[in-house]
């Protein structure tokens, strides 16, 4: 179902909402399923976001460290969050870089 065919439905259920049909009602919980595994994924995702946040800056504070070792490992996990995270360092300086195809 596309977002605007759950549109459509939505707003025909609005219009019978006193007395749906038992079909309607059904479509309407399928539409409710659908709504909720979105905001599900949608708070995962950014919990994920949060994560990687905190331990980027953690190894971009590394990279102050008076030992070489340190600002290597530190360097490469940086390197390596930002590319599990699909962007690239121009898209993670320049936000409006970030829209993705």
């Amino acid at each position: 179902m596309t977002k605007h065919s759950v549109f459509e439905t939505l707003e025909r259920l609005a219009r019978k909402a006193r007395n749906p049909t038992p079909e309607e009602k059904a479509e309407l919980r399928e539409i409710e399923k659908r709504i909720a595994a979105r905001v599900k994924a949608q708070r995962a995702a950014a919990a994920e976001r949060r994560k990687m946040r905190v331990t980027l800056v953690g190894c971009l504070e590394m990279l102050g460290s008076d030992n070489a070792n340190e600002r290597a490992v530190a360097a490469l996990q940086c390197h390596r969050i930002i590319r599990k995270s699909g962007l690239t360092w121009a898209q993670l300086i320049n936000p409006q870089n970030r829209r993705r195809s």
